[in-house]
């Protein structure tokens, strides 16, 4: 035929279809990839805040800590529970106890830890005044772990 054709023939139209798929197919590729690796940095920046909060916090506290026969006996850091449990009076005069059970850090009673991450691998040790402890906290929907080592000393005398 000849003449003025309109439109595209049927190999055109399979070529361009491959074609995008392809274009498709590597988009898509490049958004899982993404997507992954937002929820991988979310679930680490989870676990460093509730790391974070946990640290500094009992830190404050353990700093400050007092002597006081009533709480942790002749120590100022009594360690129980195989070094599951931690307990010390606060320069207000508080009793804290703070205890590692069911993949959370208790505080009086009260979780430390948010509900989307999870405590592990966690103990508490004295030694001379020093207090040390160690944890594992990690993301919940993720293979996320960050490891916490740290020691703190108390003020009293």
């Amino acid at each position: 035929m000849t003449g003025n054709r309109k439109g595209f023939s049927l190999l055109e139209m399979v070529v361009s279809a491959g074609i995008f798929a392809l274009v498709l197919e590597v988009v898509s590729g490049v958004f899982i990839t993404s997507l992954i690796s937002q929820k991988q940095s979310y679930g680490l920046k989870r676990a460093q805040e509730d790391g974070r909060y946990i640290m500094e916090f009992l830190e404050k506290e353990a700093r400050m800590a007092q002597y006081n026969s009533a709480c942790a006996g002749s120590d100022i850091f009594k360690i129980l529970d195989s070094g599951q449990e931690l307990k010390f009076t606060t320069s207000s005069g508080q009793c804290v106890n703070y205890k590692f059970s069911g993949n959370q850090l208790w505080r009086n009673g009260e979780p430390m830890n948010s509900n989307l991450t999870k405590i592990s691998q966690a103990n508490f040790s004295e030694s001379q005044g020093l207090l040390n402890y160690s944890f594992d906290i990690s993301y919940l929907k993720g293979n996320y772990t960050i490891n916490i080592n740290s020691s703190v000393s108390s003020r009293a005398k």
